[in-house]
């Protein structure tokens, strides 16, 4: 598997040469900060575009873990050592481990996703954790709009929706409108939602998990900074 990364990854670097060269493109300079989406190192209202993809909701259900994933690979390529692994799982986005109190200005769908994995003894440990994904999740979002220029873009790719089932039968359990509640949000700090792209993906594997033969889509959302509060379409979302 390594060997067929590092293949495609030339074989990607090597296209990308080819069009440099032949179309004379010019290239930008580059800047790599290393930080968090939720409290970014910029000024406000300095760039055009933000592209981004934030973990999706089954990260912090316990379903996927991307940090721990690569941890052998970031440990053998000296990136990370255990210890710094450890510390920046508890305080990544969507980790099983942030365990937030504070659940004020969330759409309703979210507490209603909290409090059904409440009532479910085997699923009861992921509910703060679902909570804080979206907390961290909405203050990642404000953190865009402030940092956006004005008529600014900022594009997301997020899971669709995400479903719990019973393992044994397949039975649906609970399907979470990941898309609507991800607009809902954008609008609540005060973007527009211009476009929402929903793309399936081939992601079918007999092998895996029990619902893995269903179809699974993400879901690219466009929002647009305003250029002032006229244009806003902001709602606000009481804590119930």
């Amino acid at each position: 598997m390594l060997m067929a990364n590092f293949k495609a990854l030339i074989q990607s670097v090597g296209v990308a040469n080819s069009l440099i060269q032949a179309y004379r493109l010019p290239l930008g300079n580059a800047v790599i900060h290393h930080g968090t989406a939720v409290k970014l190192p910029f000024e406000s209202n300095r760039f055009s575009v933000v592209l981004t993809s934030p973990p999706y909701l089954p990260a912090s259900s316990g379903r996927e873990d991307y940090l721990v994933g690569k941890a052998i690979s970031n440990i053998a390529l000296n990136l990370m050592t255990d210890e710094e692994i450890e510390a920046a799982e508890t305080l990544s986005v969507g980790s099983m481990k942030s365990m937030t109190e504070a659940v004020d200005g969330l759409p309703p769908a979210v507490y209603a996703l909290h409090d059904w994995l409440r009532q479910d003894e085997l699923r009861e440990i992921k509910a703060k954790p679902t909570l804080a994904y979206y907390i961290d999740l909405k203050q990642a979002l404000e953190e865009n709009f402030r940092v956006l220029l004005p008529h600014g873009l900022a594009i997301y790719v997020i899971g669709k929706e995400s479903v719990f089932y019973r393992f044994s039968t397949r039975e649906l359990l609970y399907k979470v409108e990941c898309d609507k509640i991800f607009a809902e949000l954008a609008r609540s700090v005060g973007f527009l939602v211009e476009e929402q792209i929903d793309v399936e993906l081939d992601k079918k594997n007999k092998n895996a998990r029990p619902r893995s033969l269903d179809s699974y889509f993400e879901s690219v959302f466009l929002l647009r900074k305003p250029v002032n509060s006229n244009e806003r379409n902001k709602e606000s979302y009481a804590t119930p």
